[in-house]
């Protein structure tokens, strides 16, 4: 078992004033979960965001805060028959919405950073994070604790320099407390889910898409997938299993990994066909995965930017397979609940011809 790495506050402390005030950046606070209670499985996410984007970045807004909440409650006999028009709740992402930068509170407290915005707060003291308050209708009051290490996502913060892309932390948490919505009150226990600090200052919806979030977690496994297209495809996927991380990057020779669409789906809500089911691939020396996603609910949010619309959705899947360890070691997954998020562009702001080249068209396009 590999000795566990501390998250320091310093990882949760605001990471803005790392660049230089003519530097666009955005940051992100946030968590995932996953739950079942009261006959129905839960996937909640909720963010708050500080930005400042002068130059080239994504957002319209130049200077600003805003937060984000996304539920959707979803009846567990739902299981393996596949996605269909659920409600969800959805709120903070629109563009109308942005909020001025003083809407968003930080302070450092003790053994504490706390962020609070419209009404609920996110008290960071790692390896515990608490939620608390209202928004969207969504009352939440949920303790998030560490499971197993941070993820290999993005460099620490300490390492950001004036040419850092990204830095922050991923690390799989279980969950506790309850959910109040729609006037009932959903008891969450033993739930598990993420937690999220990032802050990219190129980072771009339009860019990078489209884009694959993959999670699952069961009783030995904690796997952790992320892939994105920006002139070509960049995956890396993080697997812990009885203490030890497994980490495969196949663009720095560690690994491979393959993500393939099995069927499609179309959402009534948006007029378009998404995928629904996929294969996941792993394989390297250490350790081998085989697992099939199937998603049973869905959430729609859109990103505005100043290149045009992305559509992200949450889809709360079930995943089933088993991953292979040297040795004939088997470890089954069987109807796990998983989370597959896939985010696309949806509109241009410009779409221009093709410019024809001394050596053929040019894709003009992002």
């Amino acid at each position: 078992m590999e000795m566990i790495q501390e998250i320091p506050l310093s990882w949760d402390a605001p990471h803005g004033d790392l660049f230089p005030d003519d530097m666009d950046f955005m940051e992100e606070s946030a968590f995932h979960m996953i739950a079942t209670s009261e006959g129905h499985d839960i996937h909640l996410w909720v963010a708050a965001y500080q930005f400042r984007q002068v130059n080239v970045g994504q957002y319209i807004t130049p200077y600003g805060s805003k937060q984000a909440t996304t539920l959707m409650v979803i009846p567990s006999e739902r299981r393996g028959k596949g996605l269909y028009d659920n409600d969800f709740v959805h709120r903070g992402t629109y563009l109308t919405q942005h909020l001025k930068p003083d809407a968003l509170l930080i302070e450092k407290k003790g053994d504490r950073v706390i962020w609070t915005i419209e009404g609920r707060r996110q008290i960071l003291r790692p390896p515990v994070w608490e939620v608390k308050g209202i928004h969207a209708g969504v009352e939440v009051d949920l303790t998030f604790r560490r499971l197993g290490q941070p993820l290999r996502c993005y460099p620490p913060v300490e390492k950001a320099t004036k040419d850092t892309i990204y830095i922050g932390y991923d690390v799989f948490c279980s969950v506790n407390g309850s959910i109040k919505v729609g006037g009932k009150t959903y008891p969450i226990k033993n739930a598990w889910g993420i937690r999220e600090h990032a802050t990219g200052t190129q980072y771009d919806w339009m860019s990078v898409s489209p884009s694959y979030w993959v999670n699952v977690v069961t009783e030995n496994i904690l796997l952790h997938m992320w892939q994105m297209q920006a002139g070509r495809t960049t995956c890396n996927a993080t697997v812990e299993i009885e203490g030890k991380q497994i980490l495969y990057a196949p663009l720095s020779g560690q690994g491979s990994i393959k993500l393939t669409t099995l069927d499609y789906w179309n959402d009534p809500r948006n007029g378009l066909c998404q995928p629904s089911r996929w294969h996941l691939a792993l394989a390297s020396s250490e350790g081998m995965a085989d697992l099939e996603f199937a998603a049973y609910g869905r959430t729609n949010n859109a990103w505005i930017t100043k290149k045009g619309v992305a559509l992200e959705q949450w889809q709360l899947s079930i995943a089933t397979g088993a991953f292979y360890l040297p040795g004939g070691r088997t470890f089954q997954v069987k109807d796990a609940l998983a989370m597959v998020n896939p985010t696309r562009r949806i509109l241009l702001s410009e779409e221009p011809l093709p410019d024809p080249g001394p050596q053929g068209a040019i894709n003009a396009r992002l």
